[in-house]
């Protein structure tokens, strides 16, 4: 396949794929094409081949592909840009169904120019027609190349560099078919006018109703000058601070709360699907899918750590959605400590105030150096805003810390910050019990229940009581209701009772999964393993019944020497 040497015959099936049509938000179609597996493979192996030359190749303009943090650098450095002084305005525009409509020989002719290694497999991918099958239907690929492929973004990025690298705007960053200029008004028009000519030589037409136009400059005549953009791109829209985004990224403090408020209500929509699942698979796709992880690329390009109250508010969603899972009410104190890292005895599930400024550290740290390429030299000398009030607040917050030595890392800037927080739960303990509770769910092996995938097949996935107690008994929460057991002792609202307690239920079933547990992981270590041979539980009751009547003989003898030599007692 990478020599290009596959039968002819093949090809269009081989280089085919299943179309899969997702919505947009916007409520068009996004035709995905999803290839053969050997396809994806050489795809992926020749992604691997030209990462680092296409890397170079495209930087600073294109950073769809192969450029590490493209899309945080691009939201920082347009921010940089849009508070200078050479800024008046901004543009936005976006190419229609663009990766299904790039010319073929423009593809080719540029992969042969700058790939030549790839260029034998792409032309047998795309020189000829292949099938695109829809639920019952057969389509003919003929034009673009196939969204969906690996190669998909790499060989559209190439087909379009040598226009956008000719526009003169002092801003001038793509990702993929998405592109962002900045400067003066005169050198904006000029560069849309080129870019509506370049890109039909193509195949590619701007989609007018998605470009937007953003005034920086206060000075500028607002209603002629979207009035000239708009006799070039009809249905272009007038942004203002309150909307402008990037990326998917609010850009000014002004956009932050309607962009919070849109994201409050996907959470809302996505809470009541949590509820349909077990417990256990809710807490897991909490912790790794949704609100925190699924907000972090945000925090990480915006100075939303300044919005103590939007972040309250997001906080108390993830709060309020713990509580419905597991079933009890979260004090402050349990709920302090289940927004903290496993390793420090917390349930992973991470508060989006305690991440915002750690991710939006690293996030200018770990791409400042891309960002001077992208701005430089149209800004002689920059700084990214918020990154010095950013700083000071981290060691405000963290007084006997030094800055990390390694601030790329999110984790370097974050544990400090979690470890306060773990020092202050241990400082402020009521009674030695919570302490010794706290310090043991500290320890590493203590929290890898909650790391296993929960999976019924592989029996690591809990019952919704087994699972709503371990979190209780965990974070310290009330588990039951104050009452009197039947074996005559008072149980409290923790519950520990229940762990020591003679008459407990289920403590037989425990002892036999505990054992089946480590019998298979022996075998599946290779030792040979069996559970109790047939039989052995009579010798132990024999063996048991035995040991109390020489125990009870026992007594009664020292209880005849005790009155043989005491008659009027001890």
């Amino acid at each position: 396949m990478l020599s290009g040497n596959v039968n002819k015959n093949i090809l269009p099936i081989l280089y085919g794929a299943n179309l899969f049509a997702l919505k947009k938000k916007d409520g068009g179609i996004r035709p995905i094409a999803v290839g053969t597996t050997y396809r994806r493979l050489a795809a992926k192996v020749c992604c691997r081949d030209i990462r680092d030359l296409s890397s170079r190749y495209f930087a600073p303009n294109q950073l769809g592909f192969g450029i590490k943090g493209g899309c945080e650098a691009a939201v920082h450095a347009l921010r940089t840009f849009v508070t200078s002084n050479a800024c008046e305005a901004i543009l936005k525009v976006d190419v229609k169904n663009a990766f299904n409509s790039v010319n073929r020989c423009t593809l080719l002719a540029e992969i042969k120019n700058h790939f030549p290694k790839i260029y034998n497999y792409i032309r047998q991918c795309y020189g000829e027609n292949s099938f695109l099958v829809y639920q019952e239907n057969l389509i003919h690929s003929a034009t673009g190349c196939q969204q969906g492929d690996p190669l998909g973004p790499a060989i559209f990025s190439l087909a379009i560099h040598p226009i956008i690298q000719k526009l003169n705007s002092k801003f001038n960053v793509w990702y993929l078919d998405d592109g962002t200029l900045g400067g003066d008004i005169d050198t904006l028009k000029n560069d849309l006018k080129y870019l509506i000519s370049e890109f039909s030589k193509i195949g590619l037409v701007l989609n007018y109703s998605k470009c937007e136009l953003f005034i920086a400059n206060s000075t500028v005549n607002v209603s002629n000058t979207i009035s000239d953009f708009q006799d070039l791109a009809s249905n272009l829209k007038l942004v203002k601070k309150d909307t402008l985004t990037l990326l998917g990224s609010p850009i000014f403090d002004e956009s932050f709360p309607s962009f919070v408020d849109d994201k409050i209500q996907n959470f809302h929509s996505k809470i009541v699907n949590l509820k349909e699942i077990s417990a256990h698979s809710a807490y897991f796709l909490i912790r790794y899918c949704l609100f925190t992880p699924n907000f972090t690329y945000v925090l990480r390009c915006s100075p939303l750590w300044r919005h103590p109250t939007i972040l309250y508010n997001l906080d108390n969603i993830i709060r309020q959605t713990l509580t419905s899972i597991i079933n009890i009410p979260l004090e402050d104190r349990s709920w302090t400590q289940a927004s903290l890292p496993i390793r420090l005895g917390g349930l992973g599930i991470r508060k989006i105030s305690d991440t915002a400024l750690p991710a939006f550290l690293s996030s200018v740290y770990s791409t400042v150096d891309l960002i001077g390429k992208i701005l430089i030299p149209s800004l002689s000398g920059f700084e990214v805003p918020y990154l010095t009030e950013a700083r000071n607040a981290w060691s405000l917050a963290c007084p006997m810390q030094n800055l990390p030595a390694e601030p790329k890392s999110q984790k370097l800037w974050d544990g400090p910050l979690s470890k306060l927080v773990h020092e202050n739960l241990l400082t402020s303990c009521i009674g030695e019990t919570e302490r010794a509770r706290l310090l043991a769910v500290s320890k590493w092996e203590s929290g890898l229940w909650l790391q296993a995938l929960p999976s019924a097949n592989l029996g690591t996935l809990l019952d919704d009581t087994t699972f709503r107690i371990a979190v209780c008994i965990r974070l310290g929460a009330s588990v039951v209701v104050p009452h009197r057991c039947r074996c005559g002792d008072r149980v409290d609202k923790l519950g520990h009772h229940g762990l020591s307690c003679v008459r407990s239920a289920g403590r037989i079933s425990r002892h036999a999964t505990l054992n089946d547990i480590i019998r298979r992981s022996l075998v599946t270590a290779g030792a040979p393993a069996v559970l109790e041979p047939n039989g052995l539980l009579c010798y132990t009751g024999f063996a048991f019944c035995a040991y109390n009547v020489l125990l009870l003989r026992t007594e009664k003898k020292i209880n005849l020497v005790l009155r043989v030599r005491f008659p009027h007692g001890i």
